[in-house]
């Protein structure tokens, strides 16, 4: 009896520590897929925010089609002005600070988090472009291409950063002035120092990317009658 007793808790033993190896070595990759799935899913989401966003922006610019201008083309105020963007809007407001205005009130920075005024005119973050529109030939009905009936297009571009914009794994770098390694012929006492001059000289300022970019950069263009 204490023989079979002692084999049947040895096999206990033996069953607990395979389940433990092998829930370490599934992690990581149970991780990896849950880490994907989020990153995803927060791309996706800011996607379909942004399409909201621009389609706003050319619902407005299809009642105010004196934002486009030839000359700046798709080039935003205020590396462009003009000739109506300080057009009087309501209290206090001008015609292009409303157009902005409708873009931002649909979109995110992160989810969850609403994209603050003074981020607005930030190319690394938000970039609302002028609307544009294509005249037609002397006989069409789109001569200047404001009239209605003819097209208006806007365009939104967003830089997206994710929770893991930031992440990156430490890589060790050497600084300038680290001791060579010593020859073959070194004596364990001279690769006992070269070790912590050299432990003592690394960077780990500096990450790796792991592949992954520092932003997502998502573009949607609409195009809508104007009115």
């Amino acid at each position: 009896m204490r023989r079979i007793k002692q084999k049947h808790k040895s096999g206990i033993r033996t069953t607990s520590g395979q389940s433990m190896l092998e829930v370490a070595v599934a992690l990581p990759f149970l991780l990896l897929i849950i880490f994907a799935l989020l990153e995803m899913g927060i791309v996706f989401a800011s996607y379909l925010s942004l399409v909201n966003a621009t389609r706003e922006g050319a619902v407005f610019a299809t009642m105010y089609p004196d934002l486009a201008h030839t000359t700046c083309g798709a080039t935003p105020n205020p590396s462009c002005v003009g000739p109506k963007d300080s057009q009087t809007f309501g209290a206090g407001s001008t015609l292009w600070r409303e157009y902005v205005k409708r873009v931002n009130d649909d979109i995110v920075v992160v989810i969850g988090e609403p994209l603050r005024a003074g981020q607005i005119l930030m190319t690394d973050t938000l970039t609302v472009s002028r609307p544009i529109v294509a005249p037609g030939s002397s006989g069409s009905s789109c001569i200047t291409g404001k009239e209605p009936g003819c097209f208006i297009t806007v365009t939104v571009t967003f830089n997206l950063k994710t929770f893991t914009s930031d992440m990156s794994l430490p890589v060790p770098r050497a600084r300038s002035g680290t001791p060579a390694m010593p020859g073959s012929g070194a004596t364990p006492a001279q690769w006992t120092n070269w070790f912590f001059a050299v432990m003592g000289n690394v960077d780990w300022a500096t990450g790796w990317r792991m592949g992954l970019p520092n932003y997502y950069q998502i573009r949607y263009t609409y195009s809508m009658p104007i009115r």
